[in-house]
């Protein structure tokens, strides 16, 4: 009986390990899905607009029906609301790309894929506004040391509204997914106080302010792709190394508008020519391959040029506003905000980028930059500045302060490679006088000044700007 008792457990032995072989020698039939990144539950899709949706995995040549049901629905009932809003055909691989029907905005819905034999469904889908975040270690700050003068890191995290966000890549302080950051990387989240400290502060507090104006009426999400300490090559299509590493997963999604935080790895290695004609070429080139030639773009201005001026290179706020040729492209000024590598003060950043994203976004009649020059008339070694603002004044900076009367350190001056030499100055309705003395150059509102020239009706400070004074 041991002997026969033995043979039985070495034939359901041999019988187990046939079974497995047959097991893993036959074929699993695929089934539809989604593309795992960007898409998931919990996630939001651009309103108003032919938003691309792709995935794999249906069979070859099939048709592919989406359908969007409201989250309320028990099912897909048609009498609830449920729609196809687009059809598409799958590859021969069983890959789909489709594009939905513009769609209003709507917290909550379900976007169900079917091949006709199977079929995914994301859950809790909001159609609102979307914004794509790039750049670099500023573009990475993370909102655990997002710190204005008014507001710590805590209470801005307890103020952040329901934003739904994805973290592609991201680094710099403060920032980062996993860990104590309490942000997961890869997955779509709603922001709150525990879940956002590793995300973007810029990108995320962009997105809270916005939502916000829209009085929550329009749910709003981001995508934070960055890298800490890169240059702008790197990020241009189509072969940049870390464009193709973070940025063609997201293709080709659609954007309402895209935020840049970038330039401080250029000018520091004094790479204003190059930045100049390559920045430009990045923006287009992200454009093209999202397939959205007018896409929306706004970058934020350096703090600082980091030594990467005249006379080695031109200047390199100048550099970023070769952008400024494009359409559809703005930018906030930051020189007055605070100074550092990484400055903490992200809430008055994305404050600026709000009042672009206003203007050229949702074409509102807004103020979103200071004063800008419209002409200027040197005379008896005067220079005469006419600004686009009625009524201007100097005074000190958010985080940045001095001793900003006419006569001391105010926000005209002139500067070389040696020397920094503070000009007197008189204001008149629109029109600044600067008495030049013998510089050749004034600068107004630069890195090397702790007083600046504002709107009086906006409080927004004129750009950085080099004018000669001879």
């Amino acid at each position: 009986r041991e002997v026969r008792r033995e043979v039985n457990l070495e034939m359901m032995g041999m019988m187990s390990m046939l079974l497995g072989v047959w097991l893993l020698a036959t074929p699993v039939a695929a089934a539809i899905q989604f593309s795992p990144i960007p898409f998931g539950d919990g996630m939001i899709l651009q309103r108003n607009a032919a938003s691309k949706v792709w995935g794999t995995g249906a069979s070859a040549g099939a048709t592919i029906t989406l359908t969007l049901t409201p989250s309320q629905c028990a099912g897909d009932s048609q009498s609830c609301g449920a729609r196809v809003v687009a059809t598409t055909v799958a590859d021969p691989s069983g890959k789909w790309t489709a594009s939905i029907e513009p769609t209003p905005a709507t917290n909550s819905t379900s976007l169900k894929a079917s091949d006709g034999s199977t079929s995914a469904t994301l859950n809790d889908v909001a159609i609102g506004d979307v914004i794509v975040c790039g750049g670099q270690s500023n573009m990475g700050f993370g909102m655990n040391g997002a710190q204005s003068k008014t507001q710590t890191p805590q209470q801005a995290k307890a103020a952040l509204p329901p934003i739904r966000f994805f973290f592609m890549q991201g680094s710099g302080p403060n920032g980062g997914s996993g860990g104590k950051t309490g942000t997961v990387a890869h997955q779509w989240f709603k922001s709150n106080a525990t879940n956002s400290g590793g995300a973007s502060a810029v990108c995320m507090l962009t997105a809270a302010y916005l939502y916000k104006h829209l009085e929550g009426q329009v749910p709003v999400g981001a995508i934070e792709s960055c890298v800490g300490g890169t240059n702008v090559e790197p990020w241009t299509p189509p072969s940049g190394s870390l464009y193709v590493s973070y940025i063609v997963p997201l293709l080709p999604f659609t954007f309402a508008a895209a935020l840049w935080d970038q330039g401080e790895a250029d000018a520091k290695r004094t790479n204003s020519t190059w930045y100049a004609t390559e920045f430009p070429k990045m923006i287009t080139g992200w454009r093209e391959q999202l397939q959205t030639p007018k896409l929306p773009w706004f970058y934020v201005e350096l703090c600082t040029e980091y030594g990467a001026e005249e006379p080695k290179e031109a200047d390199f706020w100048m550099a970023q506003r070769s952008a400024l040729k494009l359409d559809n492209v703005g930018f906030a000024t930051t020189t007055d905000i605070e100074r550092a590598l990484h400055p903490p003060d992200k809430q008055d950043v994305a404050s600026r980028l709000l009042l672009e994203i206003r203007r050229v976004v949702y074409g509102e009649a807004v103020v979103s930059r200071g004063p800008e020059v419209l002409s200027t008339k040197v005379a008896d070694g005067h220079l005469a500045i006419t600004f686009s603002n009625s009524s201007l004044a100097v005074h000190e900076g958010i985080m940045v302060s001095g001793n900003c009367t006419s006569g001391a350190t105010g926000a005209f001056l002139s500067k070389t490679a040696t020397q920094t030499t503070h000009l007197a100055y008189t204001i008149d309705g629109a029109t600044a006088t600067v008495t030049c003395a013998n510089a050749s150059t004034v600068w107004i509102n630069s890195d090397m000044t702790s007083c600046f020239l504002y709107s009086t009706e906006s409080d927004l400070p004129a750009v950085p700007v080099e004018i000669p004074c001879v």
